[in-house]
């Protein structure tokens, strides 16, 4: 719908992700707010990989199945397209490259960023209000990040905003 509020997660499905922590922090920020907003939420998962089925199941079993939608394995133009109509970029990893691309390539879209402090090249990224970092493996904190985010969409495309021009 044109009002939805798009959380897009973008990477490998695999364990070092850390797709358990995005999806129990998605599930806990649900909670928090209201049926109005939580409806508006959608949360596309673009990457195919080893834990497909593990990430259905931990999505089916906390009841996410009408929020999150696993779109596999995605070429580049269409991870442009996701990123352009995204309103934020949830990045759980637990393990990075120095200089990860996917958080760069979300800033350059103007994406609100919510990123793991791992790898720490993230913190700075992310410094001076152009994305929020939390802690590794840290759902509370994760959906604390997410709430914020969804209940003040201003801050979302000023931090956007501000992570295009960095």
């Amino acid at each position: 719908t044109a009002d939805a509020i798009v959380i897009a997660i973008i990477c490998r499905l695999a364990l070092e992700k850390g797709l358990d922590t995005a999806i129990a922090s998605i599930s806990l920020a649900l909670a928090e707010v209201s049926p109005e907003l939580r409806n508006r939420i959608r949360v596309i998962i673009a990457g195919d990989g080893p834990i497909r089925k593990q990430v259905e199941e931990d999505i089916s079993k906390r009841g996410l199945d009408q929020t999150c939608v696993l779109w596999g394995d995605t070429p580049a133009k269409d991870v442009l397209s996701l990123l352009a109509m995204s309103d934020i970029f949830l990045n759980t990893s637990t393990r990075g490259t120095c200089l990860p691309m996917s958080i760069l390539e979300a800033m350059a879209s103007g994406c609100a960023v919510i990123a793991s402090s791992e790898p720490l090249a993230n913190v700075q990224l992310l410094a001076e209000g152009r994305g929020i970092a939390v802690a590794p493996e840290n759902p509370t904190q994760t959906s604390q990040a997410l709430v914020r985010l969804v209940k003040d969409l201003e801050l979302c495309c000023h931090m956007g905003s501000l992570a295009r021009s960095y």
